[in-house]
């Protein structure tokens, strides 16, 4: 499978984590993910020059984030992964 197609998997699965789990004011199109909430807003998308997930957070700022074996990990530290940037920083609010 194509990453492309990988992170827009992966997009609409934050999308639905976001929905069953009350954060309300999201919105998705296509590999682009828009989350307001109390902290800010929050930006997900896919960049394909660079094949990865971008974060834009208001806690922490940018965030990058390639994909290794099945997991998006941070081009940062790969100890840091997309999902667990996600769920601390949205349920520390």
């Amino acid at each position: 499978m194509h990453i492309s197609k990988r992170a827009e998997i992966e997009i609409n699965k934050i999308f639905d984590w976001c929905e069953e789990n009350d954060l309300d004011d999201v919105d998705i199109n296509s590999q682009e993910l828009v989350l307001r909430c109390e902290s800010g807003i929050y930006q997900v998308n896919y960049h394909g020059v660079t094949q990865q997930i971008w974060v834009s957070s208001p806690v922490t700022g940018a965030h990058h984030f390639h994909l290794k074996g099945d997991v998006w990990v941070s081009t940062r530290c790969d100890t840091k992964k997309l999902w667990d940037i996600l769920t601390e920083e949205l349920f520390i609010q």
